[in-house]
């Protein structure tokens, strides 16, 4: 294996050391939850320290650590969320609001209309923490599905999910192309710029198709990790998905942007806006269509390839290539909204392929 993919990491993800993390992440969850279902059946206050989630972040956490320091926006709002419903669930004012009789309560009244307020059962935010258990459950997967996909593991991971089953072909899309970006993940330590930009272009060859779109600066931020957190609309709008050629394929070009200060001090004006010096980091791709002409779908975890090499040339570096993927900065790539269809290009002198919607 080493002969055949030099480049990859030497030491893959095994399965063992995937399920011992998942199996934790389950643990801590079961532990919460069951603490939850007995403060609902007894309304015992001392049952709360043991319904703290930081242990279920921290088990979150290693599994994300074990991804390559990965972090995706699903995974943070999936704990954010859990977290978020077990501090109300704790909190004393909660506790004192239960202790009350369970049903409508009138907040005022005017005229012959009142505003009433429903009170829930315990067990509602019982059921609210077994359904940020399944959003964290549904954000790993997803992570995971991403990683397999881009980088070598020892094991085979199943699809959560079939195919849809509407049909449609790429030359009846009239949709313009439209793709989400989501994060960059991993920054290497001598990135000091003031924020970032994502320049998004496709080519066909060395021809660029259409004009390229910028996302918006965005400084970076940390969660679990530092990232910079793009989530971010590349609308094409001049190139509709019918448009695209076979070979066409996506670059997303990263740039860092550093505020200069005026040269001359006394020429300051609080009008005046500063000056920005864009770099360019480097750059990720992705071919449109596989060999089997079916549209690229889903989330992408894109290794980014320094600026000297020329991103004009050839076609997207095939998954596992980079010689440092497994630290490296990536940028996530989003799923492509609205119609989600697995689009196919027809071949000359054949009947038409049919393909399936995302």
């Amino acid at each position: 294996m080493e002969d055949i993919l030099p480049n990859e990491p030497t030491h893959p993800i095994s399965h063992d050391s995937l399920i011992i993390l998942l199996e934790t992440v389950e643990c801590e969850m079961e532990r919460v939850v069951n603490a939850a279902s007995e403060m609902s059946g007894r309304g015992n206050s001392n049952i709360m320290p043991s319904l703290q989630p930081e242990r279920v972040g921290q088990a979150v956490k290693a599994i994300c650590a074990l991804m390559g320091n990965v972090e995706t926006m699903d995974i943070t709002e999936a704990v954010e969320g859990f977290k978020t419903a077990c501090l109300q669930f704790t909190t004393p004012e909660y506790m004192v609001n239960e202790s009350t009789s369970v049903g409508p309560e009138i907040v005022r009244e005017r005229g012959d209309y009142a505003v009433v307020t429903l009170r829930h059962p315990t067990s509602t935010l019982h059921d609210t923490i077994l359904l940020h258990c399944d959003r964290i459950r549904d954000a790993m997967q997803g992570l995971i599905e991403t990683y397999c996909q881009a980088f070598r593991v020892d094991f085979q991971l199943l699809s959560r999910a079939d195919l849809p089953a509407n049909k449609r072909h790429s030359c009846d899309v009239l949709d313009t192309v439209l793709v989400h970006v989501g994060a960059l993940h991993r920054l290497l330590v001598g990135w000091n710029h003031t924020d970032f930009v994502i320049a998004g272009q496709i080519y066909h060859g060395t021809r660029p198709v259409g004009h390229p779109v910028l996302s918006l600066p965005v400084v970076r931020s940390k969660a679990l990790y530092e990232r910079v957190v793009f989530d971010f609309w590349l609308n094409f709008e001049s190139t509709s998905v019918c448009m695209l050629p076979r070979e066409s394929r996506l670059v997303l070009v990263l740039y860092g942007r550093l505020e200069i200060p005026p040269e001359n001090v006394d020429a300051k004006e609080a009008s005046a806006e500063p000056r920005m010096q864009q770099v360019e980091l480097g750059w990720s791709s992705i071919q449109f269509f596989n060999y089997e002409r079916i549209m690229a779908q889903g989330s992408y975890l894109l290794s980014l390839w320094p600026a000297l090499a020329d991103k004009r040339l050839g076609p997207a570096p095939a998954s596992g290539t980079h010689p440092h993927g497994d630290i490296d900065p990536v940028i996530c790539r989003g799923r492509v909204p609205g119609l989600w269809w697995l689009h196919c290009i027809p071949l000359q002198g054949e009947e038409r392929s049919l393909v399936t919607d995302i």
